[in-house]
């Protein structure tokens, strides 16, 4: 799923990684205001398995989440790319 860095935010909320129950990171909340919801295609308890090519496989939530806002936050691209 390609996302637009179109909006100030990406809107989402996750939960998991390896040190978690939930293994896989998933999305827990998608805001009406941000990246995700205009760009559709990411629902709620869907896993992301890789952004931008990078896999979140084996990484922890503060990992996880560090990846997905690192890669937001890149101005090397003007999109981002799930694999969910």
């Amino acid at each position: 799923v390609v996302v637009a860095k179109s909006r100030p935010n990406l809107g989402i909320a996750i939960e998991g990684g390896a040190d978690t129950k939930q293994k896989i990171p998933r999305v827990i909340n998608i805001a009406g205001n941000g990246a995700v919801f205009e760009a559709g295609g990411i629902r709620v308890g869907q896993l992301i398995l890789a952004v931008d090519d990078q896999s979140l496989d084996g990484k922890s939530h503060e990992e996880a989440a560090r990846l997905i806002s690192s890669c937001w936050l890149s101005r090397s691209r003007p999109e981002m790319e799930f694999l969910m």
